[in-house]
This record gives structure tokens, sequence and C-alpha cells, in this order.
């Protein structure tokens, strides 16, 4: 997966420490290079598309 290469750094580190943390409730790849990610915030579950 290339996916990293369309990331900056930063985020690439953030991603990381969210999965990490088991905030990454659900993962699904659609098409390409298309994902949907359920990831759990502080206070409210957000719908993040890559």
């Amino acid at each position: 997966m290339e996916l990293y290469r369309s990331a900056s750094l930063q985020s690439q580190f953030r991603g990381y420490d969210y999965f990490n943390d088991k905030k990454v409730i659900s993962f699904k790849h659609l098409e390409n290079s298309i994902y949907v990610e359920k990831v759990k915030g502080s206070s409210v579950t957000y719908n993040v598309t890559i």
C-alpha cells in the first residue's frame, strides 16, 4: 500500500498513534485507493475517507 506517500509525516504518526491506541473502530477498502474509517475522538466518532 502506498497510501503513506500522500500524507505528511505528522499525519502518518498521528494515524499510527490512533491505531495503536485502539481508536480506529473500523477500516474498509472501498475501491482503488479509497478507504473509509471510523475513528473515536475524545467525545465524537469521526468518519474519515482517504
